[in-house]
């Protein structure tokens, strides 16, 4: 087998989990880039991939826009 191979992951979120994750992010709104999203996320002891982050990012600027 070659170790060489790269294995591609894809993270999969339910959906309360998707919600919580907004919810933490709308109550600390110092979220100020993609980098800085990862690591509150990471902090929560999420693995995220950029795709789940960029749309928490979205909808917490939406809600937050309202």
């Amino acid at each position: 087998m070659n170790k060489n191979k790269m294995i591609k992951t894809t993270v999969y979120m339910p959906d309360k989990l998707y919600d919580k994750i907004i919810e933490y992010s709308i109550s600390n709104l110092e979220i100020t880039s993609l980098s800085h999203a990862m690591r509150r996320l990471l902090e929560l002891g999420l693995k995220a991939n950029k795709d789940a982050v960029g749309r928490t990012l979205m909808e917490v600027t939406k809600l937050h826009k309202r």
